[in-house]
Parts: C-alpha cells; structure tokens; sequence
C-alpha cells in the first residue's frame, strides 16, 4: 500500500486558497484538505466477495464577508479548481443572510503546539495477503464447534487519513492518522434454529489488533452461546449493558451536551450546567492526547487546540461539548470539540477483576441493541435488544426479541456501578454499565 508522505505542497495550496480569497475581498477564509487512502477485502464461505481500493481527497474553502458565509468544496487540487471553488463560496456569501455568529475560532483558542499522539502506523499487508488469513480465521472458526453453521462475513479494512487545515488567523495544522480493523460473523444453527454473532478487532496500530485465532475462537463461542435463546415476559428490572454496546448510553448523554443540540433547545440537557445528573461517584473525562487512542488529535476540525475536559465531575455536569459557533449561540466559549469529542473515558467504580454479573444478581445481560429509539428532546428511550437472562449472578439462558425501555434522565440517575471491563475499540471508552429499574418488553 502506498503511504501518504506529509508534503509542504498541501500546505502550499492551502495557502493559496487562502491568498485567492483575500484577492476577492473576503474578510476571513478557512481551507481544510482531506486525503485518505486504504483498502478493505471481503470473504465468505472461502471465497473472496470484495477486494476494493479506496483513495480520495477534499478541498473545502469556506469564505466569509462579514458576517456571511459561502463555502465549496473539490477533488481537484488544482491552481485552477482552487480559483473556482473560491469563486464559488464568495458567491455564496454574497447570496447569504448575515449570521453574527458565524466567524473563525478566536485567534487565542488556536493550537500551538502539537504533541505526538502516536496516531500514524502504516500496516504492511497487502490485499492478498489479507485474504489468505481472513480465509484461515474463517476455517478455524468454523472447527471451533459442529454447531457454527456458516460465517456470514469476514472483512479487513487499513485506511491512512491526512488532515490539513489553514485560516486566515495564521493558523496551519497537519494530522495524520491510520485505522485498521478485522471483523468476523458467524451464523450458528442447532435444532432449526440460526443465530448470528460475531466479534471485531480495531486499532490504529496493527500490532496491537485482536490475533485472528483469537478473534475467530471468540466469534464463534459468542454465535454458539446465543442457541436456545427464549423470549421474556414484560417486566422491570435491572439491566447490565456490556462495555461495547454501554458506550451508546454515554454517546447519547454526548450528544445531549453537544452545542447544536443546546443551542437549538434539542436536548433534555439544556440549561442542566453544573447541576446533577449521574450518581456523585461519576466522572466522565476527556483525553485527547492519549498515544495510538482512536479518538487522539491536537486540534479539533477550526483548528482550536484540544484539551483534557471532565464533563462529568462527582455526578455533576461540568461541561458542554462545544466549537466555535454553537459557544457563541450560548455566549459561551469553545471547548476545542468541533468535530466530536476525543477520547471520552467512564471512570469505572469496581476493582478490575470485579464483574457486574454478581452486583447484577438477577436480571438482564444485554450484549447488543438495535434500532434507534432515543429522542434527545425528551430522553425518552426505547430500543430492541439481545442479552442473557442472569439468576443469582449466573447467565442462565439467552434471550431475543425483547425491548428495553426507560427515560435518559431517570437511566443516568439509577446507574448502580461502572465496570472496569473497558473497551477501547472507539473514541468513548467505558466499561459495563449497571442501570436499576429499566422496562423489558417481551411477552
């Protein structure tokens, strides 16, 4: 695979997109330039189902007059194309109403400095190479029990990305970062009935990916536990959600703090700052700067330095999730979060070795979900689930098509204990979340 070497010519054009600009009287400009480049295979039952080579690139320039934007985009990089686009997001600033929001990041919000997040490691495998191990995790998956049927899906994906990003404030960044994941999905079938599981491995250093012997024993033990699965009678109860489908439980509490939604009044958050809203033994940290993390950058997407943040500090909401205009809308200021947030980590409450299991004693093991009932105005929530039915801290059947159901407010408030189980495969890091008292609907 072809690495994508930092180059000053990017940063050269950048700046005469920026110079352009200027020539047509824009007040501010911003120009943002994107490449990323990689690969992703497919496998199935021995055969290969997809072999395809991703490369593509962006140029974004947004000009401002005033108080007016306009802004337009490209794959070509050329003299020419730069001229174009420019030419085209005057325009559109000149057509716009005046926003007195809109603008750069405050000069003094830049970043300036860079440490090394570590988040640039190019993995030397080449396609075929890929599909000679996706194939032999799919053979040992399947030895691993006569009950796993078929797989359904084995993929491979690397992805390099570089980030380029200028303003008119003097500010000029690069990021660079690489992806790699390997997922594996099996189907298994006993007594005429089929489930499907699987397991995935990602990170952005391949070195520290999931073995794929590890990765197709687990896909299948997960597929394989799933058989005999029964339905649950309606009931309350309390519900332990696995460190991989938690994290959704705080993306939702992210997503409720993230400006667009605040300044829109979209969120059940709104107006909550400095009041409680988990159990005083919470905390919820950001830490973009963690080596080789997922979430890890130095400046987020207006170039604004990025921060270690504690939204949640002993139960209290400490912070809104903010860029530079959703904090002008709420005449606040911004946290360096345009873009998302980086490295969002759930402080557990038990003791590594400890599983939420026993503390659950008798309730619902939930191991994934679908659907996407959440209304971030109410907090309402409602989703489909798959899980184990626990009785005295033991899993003791598996259990579908059921619902679980509860209000975001009340669901954060009854959280009993945080485990130390977590997961890294993402920018929210957490471990099992234990939540008292939640509707199941089944039966």
């Amino acid at each position: 695979m072809t690495t994508l070497a930092r180059t000053p010519d990017y940063f050269a054009l950048l700046q005469s997109a920026l110079d352009i600009s200027r020539q047509k009287n824009a007040t501010a400009v911003e120009a943002a330039l994107s490449i990323e480049n990689g690969f992703n295979v497919d496998v199935h039952e021995g055969d290969v189902e997809n072999v395809e080579h991703h490369t593509s690139q962006s140029l974004t320039v947004t000009v401002y007059r005033g108080q007016r934007k306009g802004s337009a985009s490209s794959t070509d990089f050329s003299y020419d194309s730069i001229q174009k686009i420019v030419e085209k997001a005057s325009t559109i600033a000149g057509q716009c109403a005046e926003d007195p929001f809109a603008g750069l990041a405050d000069p003094a919000e830049l970043a300036t400095s860079f440490p090394d997040i570590s988040a640039y490691h190019p993995w030397d495998i080449t396609p075929a190479e890929a599909i000679q191990k996706l194939i032999a995790c799919e053979q040992e998956a399947k030895a691993y029990s006569s009950k796993i049927a078929q797989s359904e899906s084995l993929g491979l994906s690397t992805y390099q990305t570089h980030y380029y990003y200028a303003n008119s404030n003097g500010f000029l960044g690069h990021e660079k970062g690489t992806n790699h994941t390997v997922q594996c999905s099996l189907i298994a079938k006993e007594k005429g009935q089929m489930m499907r599981d699987g397991e995935y491995t990602t990170h952005r250093n391949s070195q520290h990916l999931q073995s794929f012997s590890e990765l197709a024993h687990t896909s299948a033990d997960k597929a394989v536990k799933r058989l005999g699965a029964r339905k649950l009678k309606t009931q309350q109860c309390a519900v332990l959600f696995e460190a991989s489908v938690a994290r959704s439980l705080i993306r939702h509490f992210l997503s409720a703090i993230s400006g667009s939604n605040l300044y829109q009044k979209s969120s059940f958050l709104f107006d909550k700052l400095h009041q409680p809203i988990f159990p005083s033994w919470v905390s919820i940290h950001q830490d973009p700067f963690i080596p080789e993390a997922l979430g890890s950058t130095t400046f987020d997407y207006e170039g604004v330095r990025t921060r270690k943040l504690d939204f949640v500090k002993e139960g209290v909401l400490n912070s809104y999730m903010l860029d530079s205009y959703s904090a002008r809308k709420l005449y606040m200021k911004t946290t360096g979060n345009a873009g998302g947030a980086w490295n969002v980590m759930v402080k557990p409450s038990v003791a590594k070795d400890t599983h939420l299991l026993k503390q659950l004693q008798q309730g619902l093991w939930i191991t994934e979900l679908f659907g996407q009932g959440v209304n971030l105005v109410t907090g309402d929530y409602s989703r489909g689930a798959f899980g184990f039915w626990v009785e005295n801290g033991e899993i003791q059947y598996p259990v579908n098509e059921i619902t679980i159901a509860g209000l975001l407010p009340a669901m954060f408030q009854q959280i009993l204990a945080i485990g130390a189980d977590q997961d890294f495969r993402s920018s929210v890091i957490t471990g099992s979340i234990l939540v008292d008292n939640l509707t199941v609907g089944g039966l």
